[in-house]
């Protein structure tokens, strides 16, 4: 009867440590949040002709130098020039089959435009 005792004491003196571990919370993982935009990759640039300018939808279409088009949504947060000169997503319906040079973000959403400039 001793012997059972014993090991009976022995069992739960072994097993303390792991019982007080147990009581503590456990340590706060810190994670990074997901991006809200869902960014696919670094900005880019793009050269090409203005092809349609589509307002009412923020997107404009560029050809590029092999054919290629792009649909490139346009936010408020666009910076859009002509020459040196601010102007509108509408003012850029008049610049169909001009050059442009474009830098955008590619994400989930589409290719989001960070600005948008007009040769010239």
């Amino acid at each position: 009867m001793k012997a059972k005792t014993l090991c009976a004491i022995a069992a739960v003196l072994l097993a303390l440590p792991a019982m007080q571990a147990a009581d503590k919370p456990a340590p706060k993982v810190q994670t990074k949040p997901a991006s809200s935009h869902g960014v696919l990759g670094q900005a880019e640039t793009l050269t090409g002709s203005i092809m349609m300018v589509a307002p009412e939808s923020t997107v404009v279409v560029l050809k590029d130098s092999q054919g290629t088009t792009y649909d490139i949504v346009v936010t408020k947060a666009t910076r859009l020039r002509s020459g040196d000169r601010p102007i509108h997503l509408k003012d850029l319906s008049t610049d169909t089959n001009k050059t442009a040079t474009v830098k955008f973000v590619p994400e989930r959403s589409g290719d989001i435009a960070q600005s948008i400039r007009i040769a010239g």
